[in-house]
């Protein structure tokens, strides 16, 4: 795939979370949901995030090449990289606010707690992965 076509794909998997809860809660700005609504959007999200994060580092090998791994083209493009670390770290921001949003109004955020830790193994293991390849 080229680079402007997973950018554009990335883009569309992004947006849905957004648009879900535009849909269903008539609400664009999650930071605006109630604590329950807010945790269907950041799984939502995750999963956004996981799937434009395999779009984004996918690299399509020639089927004469599959078995062998030449050192040459196997490197990623440097922008795919650095756009997958933001997107990374843009989601966890947001978890991250939301969290800070939680303890300021006195609300329970355990559940909030257990998803970030969770984002956390799931890019870390993908980032090990990565760095494998």
């Amino acid at each position: 795939m080229k680079r402007t076509t997973k950018y554009i794909l990335t883009i569309i998997l992004l947006a849905i979370p957004f648009a879900l809860i535009a849909y269903h809660y008539h609400m664009p700005d999650p930071y605006r949901l109630s604590g329950k609504h807010f945790l269907v959007f950041y799984i939502s999200q995750i999963l956004a995030v996981c799937i434009s994060l395999a779009v984004l580092l996918h690299k399509k090998q020639p089927a004469d090449q599959q078995y062998l791994k030449a050192d040459t083209g196997s490197r990623q493009h440097p922008q795919l990289n650095t756009a997958a670390k933001s997107i990374c770290i843009l989601s966890l921001l947001m978890g991250l606010i939301r969290l800070l949003q939680g303890l300021s109004n006195h609300k329970p955020v355990g559940f909030l707690i257990l998803l970030l830790c969770f984002n956390l193994i799931i890019y870390s293991i993908m980032w090990r992965t990565l760095r494998k390849q």
